[in-house]
């Protein structure tokens, strides 16, 4: 661009400069304009709209690289659009940019930093609540934290501790982290991302993402040890009820971790009547005895007529019982409130095959395609429904689903 000087040299320099604001002040307006980004990400990933949150999340992940802003918001910018892909199911890349976000808070100075924001926990999680720091339970064969320090294990000391303000929840996005390892399937990698998360900063999701990821890797007495602390968490968290049940922990120890206050009280409330009726038929479910099974489930089933999981845990009871009419009945009854239901049909399509009956076939035929196009992603379903293929005289891939 060519520039009059009629003030000589002093004067070049003036229309340089204008030259210059001309140019560039444009591009820092849109640099500043790509913060306000982070507040329609967040409002996008509330409402679930992942395509359009990983759209403007990539841009904010990426603007903020070259915006010389702090390195705890930057992280928390790379965070938000991870979110977005977790969101979308993409694991792999969701990984990466987790790994991203806690290496750019990681390098977040101590000191000078700026004020503390709230991040959202749009995937189901809630902010960690403060609470007393516990010891949580160990993996078998790895020494404990320093009393000092209440991490678990040598793996969660290899991260160290933040006091310092921080842009990022590092607990938070750790477990995503170790949510993405778990639809993966990768258990190890799951557990040793969740044992880093401290103790104190474990609420109930990832407690039973714990259990679970411990139960998953053959750690059992830490299994157990996190589905007891989910109870003392919430004593309504009844997959935590039903995991102890299974693994054999006795009735009387399972209500005095979900009634720790009166464990013999029968005057309670309607919901923890119901919660010891769930409680009571499982553990008598599992350890055979059919009669007192009967009895809490009929009960339940009497408060709660045509609900799915009760009746499948009838239809359980008849089968214990060797009553198939009435096992058929009951799964027959399941099928009709909910079709798409997975949990027990193998048992059902046995049941079918054995006994023979005209005209079943096309209904199961049916049931199992509803039931894999319902629960697409899930690799057990799909293994379920294999099983249930070939007992009811098909080729054992799931009705055409992806093994087929």
């Amino acid at each position: 661009r060519r520039v009059r000087c009629p003030g000589g040299l002093q004067g070049l320099f003036t229309a340089r400069a204008c030259v210059f604001r001309e140019v560039f002040q444009p591009w820092g307006a849109a640099m500043t304009s790509a913060r306000g980004l982070r507040e329609k990400v967040e409002s996008l990933l509330l409402d679930e709209l992942w395509d359009s949150a990983e759209t403007l999340g990539g841009l904010l992940a990426t603007s903020t690289g070259v915006d010389g802003c702090h390195p705890g918001e930057r992280a928390a910018h790379v965070a938000l659009f991870a979110d977005a892909l977790l969101g979308k199911r993409e694991f792999r890349r969701a990984l990466h940019h987790y790994a991203r976000a806690l290496e750019l808070n990681r390098l977040a100075p101590h000191l000078g930093v700026l004020p503390e924001t709230k991040t959202p926990a749009p995937m189901g999680t809630r902010p960690f609540p403060e609470s007393p720091t516990t010891q949580a339970p160990t993996t078998p064969g790895i020494a404990a934290a320093s009393p000092a320090i209440p991490m678990d294990t040598p793996v969660a000391k290899l991260v160290p501790t933040t006091t310092h303000p921080s842009h990022l929840d590092e607990a938070n996005t750790k477990f995503k982290m170790g949510k993405c390892y778990a639809c993966l399937r990768e258990w190890r990698l799951a557990l040793s991302e969740l044992e880093t998360i401290p103790a104190r900063e474990r609420t109930l999701p990832v407690t039973l993402a714990l259990a679970e990821a411990y139960r998953r890797t053959g750690y059992d007495r830490a299994s157990l040890a996190c589905y007891k602390e989910c109870l003392r968490i919430n004593p309504f968290a009844v997959e935590a009820i039903d995991a102890l049940a299974d693994a054999g922990v006795d009735v009387v120890e399972l209500r005095a971790h979900v009634f720790p206050e009166n464990a013999n009280d029968t005057t309670q409330s309607d919901s923890h009547t119901v919660l010891r009726l769930l409680l009571e038929g499982r553990s008598s479910l599992v350890a055979g005895d059919v009669r007192n099974a009967r009895a809490h489930y009929e009960a339940l089933s009497r408060a709660f007529p045509g609900d799915a999981r009760v009746t499948l845990a009838l239809a359980r009871i008849a089968l214990a019982n060797n009553d198939k009419d009435a096992a058929l009945d009951h799964f027959r009854r399941r099928r009709g409130v909910d079709p798409r239901a997975v949990e027990g049909a193998d048992l059902f399509a046995e049941l079918l095959r054995s006994n023979r009956e005209e005209g079943e076939g096309d209904d199961v035929t049916s049931t199992k395609t509803k039931t894999l196009t319902a629960s697409a992603h899930d690799v057990d379903d799909e293994f379920g429904l294999g099983g249930y293929g070939v007992l009811s005289g098909g080729d054992g891939f799931g009705g055409g689903g992806s093994f087929g």
